[in-house]
């Protein structure tokens, strides 16, 4: 009997050990699973928090950045107020420059005169053989001399704050060019054609392409249920209705800056037919 009760409890306590064993087995199991989702998690919020650093030094670049633009149309309002000051200052100038230059015709042609009825009366007092020269004609003579000799100081000085004006003019257009963008790039929309296609769309119908009210973003609306339209932004964009002198408004300071002895290039770019040669080679604005 005692045999017996002792081989059963060998086998309930082997039973209970191999319970315990699955169960460790089975805690085991769970623990691998438990780390690695805790891995995972671990992985997770890795990802997050470079994530997180990213964006936030992506903050900080737009906070740079928008800093930057700020300065920028800081500058850019400084420099154009100076812009038109020597503008005006240059303007001033060039008017005086003509109004002394008018005078001083006026005064040489005087001069020219007066010295022609000298040379007239020299040469008839020599022939009869009295020539008596009044004094007031020698004081206006010289008086004229001097005065034409006073112009032209005048004007040279005049011309020589034309010339720096206008060194100080080109240099601060073209820094007003490169705050505006060296690059910029412009969207104009030709209007619709009869020719374009057979049936042509009712009037105040909205075409595919549809330019916003800000001069600046172009929407293409896809055919059929115009779903999904995709918007589009520029330096500058132009409706149907825009004629050649907002065009010219726009590319003015560029032929200005090709005057002004700079490199500039103009290029007009789409499909045949889309208005490139208009643009670029109507006759007149």
């Amino acid at each position: 009997n005692k045999t017996v009760a002792a081989t059963r409890e060998a086998h309930r306590i082997q039973e209970e050990c191999t319970r315990a064993t699955e169960k460790a087995e089975e805690y085991k199991k769970k623990s691998e699973e438990y780390k690695a989702e805790l891995d995972l998690l671990k992985q997770d919020i890795s990802q997050m928090r470079a994530s997180m650093a990213d964006f936030e030094t992506f903050q900080c670049k737009i906070h740079v950045a928008e800093g930057q633009v700020r300065d920028a149309e800081t500058k850019l309002e400084v420099l154009m107020r100076e812009f038109i000051a020597t503008n005006a200052a240059l303007n001033a100038v060039r008017t005086e420059v003509a109004e002394w230059k008018g005078s001083a015709k006026v005064t040489e042609s005087r001069c020219r005169m007066l010295e022609n009825q000298l040379q007239t009366s020299l040469t008839a007092g020599i022939h009869s053989g009295s020539f008596d020269m009044k004094s007031e004609d020698s004081e206006s003579a010289q008086a004229l001399v001097q005065l034409v000799e006073a112009g032209r100081e005048r004007i040279a000085e005049l011309e020589a704050k034309l010339s720096v004006a206008e060194s100080q003019r080109r240099s601060m257009h073209n820094q007003l060019q490169d705050l505006r963008g060296s690059v910029r790039v412009f969207v104009r929309s030709r209007p619709f054609l009869e020719s374009d296609c057979e049936s042509p769309p009712r009037p105040g119908c909205p075409g595919a392409v549809r330019c916003s009210s800000d001069a600046v973003s172009v929407t293409v609306v896809p055919p059929g249920n115009g779903l999904n339209p995709h918007s589009y932004v520029f330096d500058r964009v132009f409706g149907p209705s825009a004629g050649q002198n907002e065009i010219f408004e726009e590319v003015d300071s560029f032929v200005q800056s090709a005057l002004d002895g700079y490199k500039v290039c103009l290029l007009s770019y789409g499909q045949t037919g889309s208005g490139k040669t208009h643009t670029m080679q109507v006759k007149k604005c």
